[in-house]
């Protein structure tokens, strides 16, 4: 518990100590892209996320983010992707939530410009079936990413590694469109 009050404390000292003239909030959309060996068994998802923008000194940024993406299970038939459904339907849906810290550097300053960014942070996995159960997890992830600022519209390109335990790691790619206010 004492743990949890010092995050709480720690985010609410970063919020309040951002500068009032770009301290902001963002609410997106996202389409999230499987790729590697995600893309063998998930379709295109959904999903979206809050972020929490302040500035640090000049054009460089630091964002607070939480997300949800879904990635819907492919069709399968007999002993495909899924071997241990017996029969053909749909694979698992994965579900990620994101809890993520990043920085982005703008190119130009003002209300409209590019940006690169890079955000760091904890995803937990979990499934969506009736035929599979594996309890969520918490993995490392990081995504790099690209974006351009309009005054009020926010659009971005990330690619989201993700580390699994051994050597697997799962990967995609999120479009996102937010509102910025």
């Amino acid at each position: 518990m004492k743990t949890l009050r010092f995050k709480i404390l720690i985010v609410i000292f970063f919020l309040g100590t951002c500068k009032e003239s770009f301290a902001q909030f963002s609410l997106g959309a996202d389409a999230a892209l499987p790729a590697g060996a995600l893309a063998h068994g998930q379709r295109n998802g959904i999903g979206g996320d809050l972020r929490f923008d302040g500035k640090i000194v000049g054009k460089l940024k630091w964002s607070l983010g939480l997300g949800y993406y879904s990635l819907p299970g492919k069709a399968y038939s007999g002993l495909n992707y899924y071997p241990y459904y017996s029969s053909g339907g749909y694979g698992p849906t994965e579900n990620f939530l994101s809890l993520l810290v990043g920085i982005k550097y703008f190119i130009m300053e003002g209300n409209k410009s590019f940006y690169i960014g890079l955000d760091a942070g904890k995803y937990e996995r979990s499934y969506n079936s009736s035929q599979l159960f594996f309890p969520p997890i918490w993995l490392f992830g990081y995504a790099p990413g690209l974006g351009y600022r309009l005054k009020k519209v926010d659009f971005s390109y990330r690619f989201n590694l993700i580390k699994n335990y051994g050597e697997y790691s799962t990967l995609f790619s999120t479009v996102r469109i937010a509102y910025i206010f």
